[in-house]
């Protein structure tokens, strides 16, 4: 346990991180809203995989959480970027440049969203009685616990990558679409700076 630990601790990271990297790339050849959708399936199909799979070996265990964890990275990523086109889309609707007010919400949404991941995990732990007192020498979890656990780390997973890909269902600004808001922000600006007065 002292290496499987630390390794199942780190691969899902590297997995993210391996995410983060390959969005820019994903996003070349398609719409966001289609590489967060991909995501999602490939989130989905993988818990579900594993979860019959089960985790009897711990290599396949390791493997599993691997591919489980590279949409996160993706989608962090994506997300991320979508908050940025938001900042333009209001401008060209407003006129105000709101990078603070959105980027502040998004800092706001991970706070939240990182309560709403412990009280979660709390409450499905207590429903599956989980035991928490440390001792090397007493097998402390039940098989419904242990089976409860894993149900957490892949079932509840899978549903949570559900959730999320409905809304983008419906999601439609296109990398067209952005890049006409983009075109007539520009043209906005020509505007504004030929009428200013020019300073002598």
């Amino acid at each position: 346990m002292s290496i499987f630990t630390p390794v199942i601790g780190i691969l899902p990271a590297i997995a993210m991180g391996a995410g983060l990297l390959g969005a820019p790339l994903l996003l070349k050849k398609f719409e966001k809203r289609n590489v967060l959708l991909i995501g999602c399936v490939w989130g989905i199909v993988i818990n579900i995989i594993f979860y019959f799979v089960g985790y009897s070996n711990i290599y396949v265990f390791i493997i599993g959480r691997f591919l489980a964890f590279l949409p996160v990275g993706i989608w962090s990523s994506v997300t991320t970027i979508m908050f940025g086109d938001s900042v333009d889309e209001l401008q060209f609707k407003t006129g105000k440049r709101l990078e603070g007010t959105c980027f502040s919400l998004l800092t706001f949404i991970g706070k939240f969203q990182n309560g709403v991941n412990v009280a979660l995990t709390g409450l499905i732990l207590s429903v599956i009685g989980y035991v928490g007192t440390l001792d090397a020498d007493f097998q402390q979890q039940s098989e419904f616990t242990l089976k409860g656990i894993f149900a957490m780390v892949t079932l509840v997973p899978a549903l949570g990558f559900l959730l999320m890909g409905i809304p983008f269902i419906f999601y439609d600004f296109t990398k067209s679409k952005h890049q006409a808001i983009l075109d007539a922000l520009n043209e906005r600006n020509l505007l504004e700076e030929n009428q200013s007065p020019v300073e002598q």
